[in-house]
């Protein structure tokens, strides 16, 4: 999945917890009548909500309710959209191309349309995820993003800032005899997890090979399962594999909160990493490698 950064104003987190065709939408201040959504715009540096309510033609059809929702969107006056289209998978996993009116767009202008997109189709109950295309006029793709209920956006209308979160990071220290705690900075990305961030840093510091990523990161009863890379094998420089491992280990379990982590190689469980160090169970926190 490719990822994008984006150039946000004052923070505002709008977590994405929508309900289906018909219904209310948890939080709203004005309730919906049966089969009613709510229409959502980029405008003025935010995402407003449109004065009337729509009422989709076909509700018990959810293919029929992204076309109306998408034609409604695109026939309001201040849309960005000037044509769409739209593949529905199987698990109803939402495939949608957008086309936007010929004009100049900055990457936070994109976020925007994207966010008033996918909040307005996400009322929704049946669609599981939206794997959204923007293009200009001209066809050039803007951004490619895939976007999950619980999917975070970040846009405001104050000043331009970068939004930042904390990361509690672990590396080797300058003699590379032990792991060193400190914090960075980051900026944020949609649909970046911790984790990512993590690995990121350990490859900048040429701890992890430059090729190593994230596969998929999932948690369960207190352990993270994560999925990285083959190139994560890979040696670099004279970094014991032991403090390589437990970089990440103990950076992933003080960042987010697990009891252990499952390191699994592109979707399998390996016994040995570097033929080093076991990592066919999950693995604690290892104080033991860390600089007093």
């Amino acid at each position: 999945m490719r990822k994008k950064y984006w150039k946000t104003g004052c923070v505002i987190a709008t977590l994405l917890c929508l309900t289906a065709c018909g219904k209310a939408q948890t939080g709203e201040i004005t309730p919906l009548a049966d089969n009613m959504i709510h229409l959502y715009l980029a405008e003025d540096n935010t995402v407003v909500r449109a004065d009337a309510d729509y009422q989709l033609k076909t509700p018990d059809a959810i293919a029929s309710c992204v076309e109306d929702a998408m034609t409604a969107l695109t026939a309001m006056e201040t849309s960005k959209i000037e044509a769409y289209s739209y593949m529905m998978g199987e698990d109803n996993s939402l495939q949608m191309d957008i086309t936007l009116v010929e004009g100049s767009y900055e990457q936070e202008d994109i976020l925007l349309i994207m966010a008033a997109t996918t909040k307005t189709l996400f009322q929704m109950d049946d669609i599981s995820s939206i794997a959204l295309t923007v293009k200009g006029h001209d066809e050039k793709v803007y951004a490619e993003q895939l976007f999950l209920r619980d999917s975070v956006y970040y846009y405001g209308t104050d000043e331009p800032s970068l939004a930042e979160e904390s990361i509690t990071m672990y590396a080797p220290n300058a003699q590379g005899t032990a792991l060193e705690s400190y914090g960075i900075k980051v900026q944020s990305e949609p649909q970046t997890s911790d984790q990512e961030y993590i690995v990121r840093e350990l490859v900048q510091k040429k701890v992890l090979s430059p090729d190593t990523k994230v596969n998929q990161v999932s948690v369960h009863d207190s352990v993270c399962y994560l999925d990285l890379s083959e190139e994560f094998t890979n040696a670099v420089g004279t970094i014991s594999p032991e403090l390589a491992l437990y970089a990440v280990v103990n950076s992933v379990i003080a960042q987010t909160d697990v009891d252990t982590v499952q390191i699994l190689i592109d979707g399998k469980i390996v016994p040995m990493y570097r033929n080093v160090v076991a990592i066919d169970k999950p693995l604690p926190f290892n104080a033991n490698v860390v600089q007093e």
